[in-house]
This record gives C-alpha cells, sequence and structure tokens, in this order.
C-alpha cells in the first residue's frame, strides 16, 4: 500500500521527497555495509566492485536506499540458484552518475527488458506470484530517477544475470516532469 501511495504521488508529481547535499559513494557504502550481512545469509552476495567516487549530490538520501534495496530485493527474489552475486559500481561520467547494479542470476528476455519498469509488469508467470512483490517497485525507480533528470534501464549481462543501469546529474534536484 506504501508503494502504490508513493507511486500515485510521483504520477501527479506531488513533492515526496525532502532533499539533502551528501557524498553519493559514502552513502552506498553506508548501505550496502549495513544490509549485506543479512542477504548473504539469504544467499545473495553485494559487492562494491570499484573504488566509489566521492561526489555530492542533493536528493532525498531515503530515495537512494529505497533504489538499492529495491534492485537488492529484486535479484534476489527471481534468483534460480541458491546463491547469486550483486555487484554496484558508481562511476563518474562527464556531469553525470551512473549507477550499475549487476547481478548473476537468470536475467529478463531481451524483448520484456524495457518492461519491466512499467506498473504492475510482469514478464512471466513465475513472476506473477503476488508473494515475490507488488510489481511496482521498479515503476516507482523509473519515476524517481526520471524527476532527478535521469534514466533507468536494464540489459542483460554476457554469462547470465541482469544489469539495472541508472544515470542522474551529479549535482541534481527532485524536480516535476
Amino acid at each position: 500500500i506504501e508503494r502504490l501511495f508513493l507511486f500515485s504521488k510521483l504520477n501527479v508529481q506531488a513533492p515526496v521527497l525532502v532533499t539533502a547535499s551528501f557524498d553519493l559513494g559514502a552513502e552506498v557504502k553506508r548501505i550496502v555495509g549495513q544490509v549485506k550481512d543479512e542477504y548473504a545469509q539469504a544467499g545473495l552476495t553485494i559487492e562494491i566492485t570499484n573504488e566509489l567516487p566521492a561526489v555530492t549530490v542533493e536528493m532525498d538520501p531515503m530515495l537512494l536506499n529505497m533504489i538499492l534495496v529495491n534492485i537488492f530485493e529484486n535479484s534476489l527474489k527471481y534468483k534460480e540458484r541458491p546463491h547469486v552475486r550483486l555487484g554496484v559500481d558508481v562511476t563518474i561520467e562527464g556531469e553525470n552518475i551512473k549507477i550499475i547494479l549487476a547481478d548473476d542470476g537468470p536475467g529478463v528476455p531481451e524483448e520484456n527488458l524495457n518492461d519491466i519498469f512499467e506498473i504492475f509488469y510482469r514478464c512471466d508467470k513465475a513472476r506473477s506470484n503476488p508473494g515475490k512483490g507488488s510489481g511496482l517497485g521498479l515503476a516507482i525507480i523509473a519515476k524517481t530517477i526520471m524527476q532527478l533528470g535521469g534514466k533507468v534501464w536494464a540489459e542483460n549481462v554476457a554469462g547470465g544475470g541482469l544489469a539495472i543501469m541508472i544515470v542522474f546529474p551529479a549535482k541534481t534536484e527532485i524536480e516535476n516532469v
């Protein structure tokens, strides 16, 4: 219900988030450090795969937490093996920040990659199990990233897995789109 409410507020362009300036690299490291042991016990190893840049962003830190945890949860929910890995990579590309969250799970059929960010979308019957989620998480992520002036997309990883790619301006504020 909370996710549906958030998505509805984002759709009517209501200011939902409180912005703050913070070091994105340090915050990603803090979030991963806070949750990695719990996820490892459930079968998901989360690793930071590069030296995280010190870059200031102007956004809601809870938004960053929501984005990361949603993708961690998806990797865990849809794994087909007892244990999967998820790499977190943050880089600066010009005036933009790029976050790549890539797992070695089952991936998504190529024809469904763009659709996974649609509200309530399920690409196969296995993903339509209501116990595995609401179908709102990636839609909320896509909407909030758009409000940051960025974009999000998915790519299958060579050798198996799914990568969620997020790009947004380094110094950014929530804006109505």
